[in-house]
């Protein structure tokens, strides 16, 4: 599918860690052996993102869709920004505690950028 959509070669390619092995070197394997040319440049490979301590997942009952963080009374922002406080090969732990204090900090964010903006707006 890659190949069809993205061509033999492309630079970047993404997935999970539990992905490397088989999955990706498998891959390799399939589309170089195809191509004759390296498949991929680069590759990353994420954590897992965790859910009060285990690993998220639609199957445990821990994952929790959009519309249901907005049903909490959570900006689907804050979630984004969640996302980003934590690296992408390190773990991220979910929990409402750490989305509540990711729509603080969001909070206060847009309140500096909407000083800023109107302060210098009167200048």
């Amino acid at each position: 599918m890659s190949i069809k959509y993205l061509g033999e070669h492309f630079d970047l390619h993404t997935g999970g860690v539990d992905n490397i092995f088989p999955h990706h070197e498998d891959e390799i394997a399939q589309s170089e052996g195809f191509s004759g040319q390296q498949f991929v440049n680069y590759w990353i490979h994420a954590q897992h993102l965790l859910a009060d301590g285990q690993k998220m997942a639609k199957s445990t009952g821990n994952a929790y869709t959009c519309a249901e963080i907005e049903a909490r009374g959570f900006d689907p922002m804050a979630l984004r920004y969640f996302y980003t406080t934590a690296l992408y090969r390190s773990r991220l732990n979910f929990t409402f505690r750490a989305l509540q204090a990711a729509q603080t900090s969001l909070d206060r964010l847009r309140a500096l950028a909407y000083r800023l903006v109107t302060e210098s707006d009167n200048e």
